[in-house]
């Protein structure tokens, strides 16, 4: 299909302002709780004064209302099409956006409510935006390039929140909170353009009809009616991953958001060191589309999502010991990011298939988002909570991400035993899928053949059938 490079395109811009949008305020924290040097000036509009529990308590409801987008967008893109939700997670980027921008400006007994109604709607776009976005891939890349095709969206997801954390810490001394913020505006109002478009092409080329036709009495749409009979159906490996996504995410994006804080902390890191360091973890993932080549290429795509899983609890553990340079730590939870960001969605979509593309990619975002939200709320409350010296804090945050990190290892280290156990669904490699996919399509050809003989009726079968039955005239005597 010549359409697709163009889909594909717009998706990955998509993703980008998208994951821009995501993680600004984790560059500017210092700002928005007031601990920043530069808080103390003469600008009402330089700093907010929000508590560490209300700063990671926004993260919460973004993630909250991500997770009931997602979930409601994949019922509904599954029933109705992806234009009417890419138009509708479109027009609400920007209206998100203002209110964050305008949250300094108003009185500071405001100013929580202002900045979390926005951090609310951005939420719920991301979770509308990235369900469309994977069924869109799942429906044109699905057996051509699948691993590769998630590996872009992951790689300019992760150019999205790196470029913040590069652009705002460069910019922030100079332009301050509410100047970081008008860019955000520009972000969301291009993120507005380019999802527009993204809704008009796969529209156009690919339309909900195109589905209809592919599928068995018009699959996607009457089997949509229901979600709890296709929602027990899917294989036992599907759910770990599922469930796998709400600790291993949470353990990146919890640690993302107070990263610049805790550098700031253990290691006396200036406001923009501190955010440049942080976005580590997203600057090394522009290594994204070699794992989703590796993964095409030789497959075993659970042994993939296991090696990320080693290589984020190996992450977390050297930064609890504190003795390793920061840096080092924050590579590899973006690496074990990278990799298991592509290996895990398109494990979903070989397992879950187009017919349930959007319910499937809907339920990952969901336990994503709400892990997010779950994990970033109860990081806030051990750091406003806590007691003691600085470093012990910390160490007790870490404690915390070591959890996290690993429940999900145990769980993919069941996945790789069940795959082995269940007929291997995750080993074969593309080349392999698309020959798999060609003997079913010749499978299918032969079976339309039979059926159009079989459909030939003679007049004999007609008057067994009753249809068109015409009574033949005995002669009389």
């Amino acid at each position: 299909m010549h359409h697709r490079w163009p889909i594909l395109t717009s998706v990955a811009f998509v993703a980008l302002g998208n994951e821009f949008l995501c993680h600004q305020l984790p560059v500017v924290v210092q700002r928005l709780t007031g601990s920043s040097p530069d808080c103390q000036t003469d600008d009402p509009d330089s700093c907010m004064q929000l508590s560490v529990l209300h700063f990671n308590s926004l993260f919460t409801i973004a993630n909250l209302l991500s997770a009931f987008g997602a979930i409601f967008a994949g019922y509904l893109a599954d029933r109705f099409g992806t234009a009417r939700l890419t138009y509708f997670g479109a027009a609400i980027v920007p209206l998100g956006q203002l209110l964050v921008c305008i949250s300094p400006y108003v009185h500071s007994d405001s100013q929580y409510p202002i900045i979390s109604l926005g951090q609310a709607l951005l939420g719920l776009t991301d979770g509308v935006l990235v369900t469309v976005t994977h069924r869109v891939k799942s429906s044109w890349f699905g057996y051509e390039e699948l691993g590769v095709s998630f590996a872009v969206h992951v790689v300019c997801a992760k150019i999205g929140a790196s470029l913040v954390f590069l652009l705002y810490g460069a910019v922030l001394p100079t332009v301050g909170l509410t100047g970081c913020l008008w860019i955000g505006l520009v972000v969301a109002v291009g993120v507005f353009v380019v999802a527009v478009v993204m809704g008009y092409l796969d529209a156009r080329h690919l339309s909900l009809e195109t589905w209809r036709t592919n599928t068995p009495e018009g699959g996607l749409v009457r089997e949509a009616k229901h979600t709890l009979h296709i929602l027990r159906g899917f294989p036992y490996s599907l759910w770990i991953i599922v469930v796998s996504v709400f600790f291993f995410d949470a353990t990146i994006y919890t640690f993302v958001v107070n990263g610049p804080n805790m550098l700031a902390d253990r290691y006396h890191f200036t406001e923009s060191r501190a955010s440049y360091i942080s976005g580590l973890v997203y600057y090394v993932e522009i290594i994204a589309p070699l794992f989703g080549y590796l993964c095409d290429r030789y497959g075993n795509r659970d042994v993939w999502l296991l090696f990320s899983g080693f290589l984020v609890v190996l992450g977390i553990f050297l930064s609890y010991a504190g003795a390793v340079p920061p840096g080092i730590y924050a590579s590899l939870l973006g690496l074990g990011d990278a990799a298991y960001s592509v290996a895990s969605t398109s494990c979903i979509s070989i397992l879950a298939g187009n017919r349930a593309a959007g319910i499937s990619f809907g339920l990952l975002k969901f336990l994503e988002s709400l892990g997010d939200a779950v994990w970033t709320v109860v990081a806030g409350g051990i750091l406003l909570y806590s007691s003691g010296h600085t470093s012990q804090i910390w160490k007790r945050f870490m404690l915390l991400l070591s959890m996290t990190a690993l429940t999900a290892f145990g769980l993919l280290v069941g996945l790789v035993v069940l795959n082995q156990l269940t007929g291997r669904r995750l080993s074969p490699t593309q080349v392999e899928r698309n020959a798999l996919r060609a003997k079913e399509q010749e499978a299918e050809e032969i079976m339309a053949k039979v059926d159009d003989l079989l459909s030939v009726q003679t007049p004999l079968q007609k008057s067994f059938t009753g249809v068109g039955y015409q009574s033949i005239a005995r002669p009389e005597h």
